[in-house]
Formats: C-alpha cells, sequence, structure tokens
C-alpha cells in the first residue's frame, strides 16, 4: 500500500512527504512556503538528526519560546531562527 499524503484542512495549497532537510531547501529556494512554527519545529527536527535523537530529547518544542529575529537581506525580510541545543534543561 503506498501511502499518498493529502490535506483536509484547507491550510495548504498541496502536501508531499519530504525529510525536514528537504522541506527547509524547499523553502529557502522559494519552492514552497512554510509558516513560522512549521519553521522552527523542521529545524530542531534537522538538528536532532534521526528518529533515535528525537527518541532522547526529553525536552520538547512546547517547553520553550522560540522567538525568531526578523532581518532584511537581499530578498526582502525573512525569519532568521535561533538554533535551540537538544536535550533536558
Amino acid at each position: 500500500m503506498i501511502l499518498r499524503p493529502y490535506d483536509i484542512s484547507g491550510e495548504t495549497e498541496r502536501a508531499e512527504w519530504s525529510t525536514p532537510r528537504e522541506a527547509l531547501a524547499a523553502e529557502r529556494s522559494g519552492v514552497i512556503r512554510l509558516m513560522p512554527p512549521t519553521m522552527s519545529i523542521l529545524i530542531e527536527l534537522t538538528d536532532l538528526g534521526s528518529v533515535d535523537g528525537c527518541d532522547q530529547s526529553r525536552e520538547g518544542p512546547a517547553d520553550r519560546a522560540v522567538l525568531p529575529k526578523v532581518v532584511e537581506t537581499s530578498h526582502g525580510w525573512q525569519f532568521r531562527y535561533p538554533r535551540v541545543a537538544a536535550g533536558p534543561s
């Protein structure tokens, strides 16, 4: 059986499977747009590196505030997200 992603919420224009790293690269290149909460979670997942890394992390994303900075770039205004160390605080 092949599972195909689809959106029933109406919050997206399209749905597809990708790794966190692939989704972030697609956002950086302008192929897709991500909302700030999604971007933050994908950065954290990329930094954890694997499912085992996620399992070993004791501190979940809801445990802390993520405060991106808004910076002006040659491509306009963009969010810059801090890297958050994984693991117990």
